[in-house]
């Protein structure tokens, strides 16, 4: 693929929804050999770690997701940082649409540098400042059917112990959590 058909195809890419990335998924992994997909995204992501307080301790919010990769494993809410949005936008965007929670995006602060994942996609790792309560988190985690883009099939609490879909992600708890 030429310089300028592959930056037409990427441009393209990134005017999709995340549904449609999911959709197209085969044929843009197919057309580029590799280089784009949605599992290998020209633009970086935000991860966000919001931390809730339970009768047990702190835990972080996450999600079992419903997509692939990793369908049914636990994640921390994250997605892509659309073109021209700010990263902690981003990730206040991800957390309402994949746990239906609202975090102020001037909340956030970087968990460390952002790392390069396996397929050399930019992670931004983002803790918020506001802690949710554990009521807060009953009441999303019993709405997990009212959201409406289908990547999440529950709301879950993480903990220091929980075994996270991907090994960055895991990386981000366990420095939340000291460990």
């Amino acid at each position: 693929m030429e310089n300028h058909t592959l930056q037409q195809f990427i441009n393209y890419f990134n005017s999709l929804s995340a549904r449609e990335k999911e959709q197209l998924g085969p044929e843009f992994h197919a057309k580029t050999g590799g280089r784009l997909s949605p599992y290998n995204p020209p633009s970086p992501v935000a991860v966000a770690l919001i931390p809730v307080n339970t009768p047990t301790g702190i835990c972080l919010l996450g999600q079992r997701r419903a997509i692939e990769p990793r369908i049914g494993d636990i994640a921390l809410p994250g997605g892509y940082v659309e073109p021209h949005e700010q990263v902690w936008d981003a990730a206040s965007r991800e957390v309402l649409e994949e746990t239906g929670a609202v975090v102020d995006p001037l909340g956030f602060s970087a968990l460390g540098l952002p790392q390069a994942g396996s397929n050399n996609t930019s992670l931004n790792f983002m803790v918020h400042k506001d802690v949710l309560s554990y009521e807060e988190f009953l009441i999303l985690s019993s709405a997990t059917n009212d959201l409406e883009n289908g990547e999440v099939s529950e709301i879950v609490l993480i903990d220091k112990d929980t075994v996270l879909a991907f090994p960055l992600h895991q990386d981000a708890a366990s420095q939340f959590f000291g460990s």
